[in-house]
């Protein structure tokens, strides 16, 4: 399960000051991850549903890190108003 401090990390990178700082930025919902994942960009972390990351383990093992979440920790990290599926 994903730690607190990291869902902190994440959730200071709604904020555009701290995306440049760190050099980083987020990508939310199964179709973005997916096409950044094919895209040849290096994926840091993934945090997903472990259901999700079963389903899609092929392609989850271009990222560098992977890291299970539960529901509550989606929404927690997610800067949508509804944590993507």
């Amino acid at each position: 399960m994903i730690s607190k401090n990291r869902i902190t990390i994440l959730r200071s990178l709604q904020q555009k000051k701290t995306r440049r700082e760190l050099n980083l930025f987020t990508a939310e919902g199964t179709k973005t991850v997916l096409e950044l994942l094919n895209s040849g960009l290096v994926a840091e972390l993934v945090v997903a549903a472990p259901e999700w990351l079963q389903q899609n383990s092929a392609i989850v093992k271009k990222a560098q890190t992977t890291e299970e979440a539960d529901a509550k920790d989606l929404e927690r990290i997610s800067s949508l108003s509804t944590a993507p599926d």
